[in-house]
């Protein structure tokens, strides 16, 4: 099969979360659809406490964010800082 197979299994976006020197540590999700990669950004901010999250498309960084500890209380992860 030609070009068109290939497309179709490549994926465009990826979320990750990388250590203080920007190396990948995971792979959370990957998607051929922007609107399904943030999806999948926005639930990793919620679930993944002490990390960096990126969203990328390539090369390019399109979100990246901080996430603080998980308060036992509300049981909820605060975003320290994000970028668009």
């Amino acid at each position: 099969m030609g070009p068109r197979s290939r497309a179709i299994h490549e994926t465009n976006f990826e979320v990750y979360t990388v250590d203080d020197d920007g190396r990948i540590l995971e792979t959370l999700a990957t998607a051929n659809h922007f609107d399904v990669a943030k999806a999948a950004f926005r639930a990793a901010l919620g679930i993944r406490s002490n990390s960096l999250i990126r969203l990328r498309n390539g090369a390019r960084v399109m979100y990246e964010a901080r996430t603080g500890s998980k308060d036992h209380e509300s049981r909820t992860i605060a975003v320290l800082w994000e970028k668009p």
